[in-house]
């Protein structure tokens, strides 16, 4: 045999911090998207940010202070079952 060269399974602990490494890399990820996305709104709506940090303790309360449109959870849904699928190519 000895053709092919060994490979290096790592031990249990260190797989384990691995994994843990990988879910904190994606929790800070959404963290970071869902910022954005807050940010991306008041944008959208026009509205200056005034806190330099309006997820720290004064940015929270500015933020509840804003009221802001809220999304009308009984209204029509967007129907995608007629947009064209992104995977399949149109014929």
């Amino acid at each position: 045999m000895g053709r092919l060269p060994e490979a290096w399974i790592a031990p249990a602990e260190v797989r384990e911090l691995r994994e843990l490494t990988r879910y904190r890399h994606k929790l800070v990820h959404l963290r970071t998207s869902c910022k954005d996305q807050v940010h991306g709104v008041l944008a959208k709506l026009g509205i200056p940010v005034t806190c330099t940090d309006i997820f720290g303790t004064a940015g929270s309360a500015w933020l509840d202070g804003l009221g802001l449109p809220q999304p009308d959870p009984t209204g029509p849904l967007p129907d995608y079952r007629r947009s064209p699928d992104p995977v399949r190519p149109q014929r």
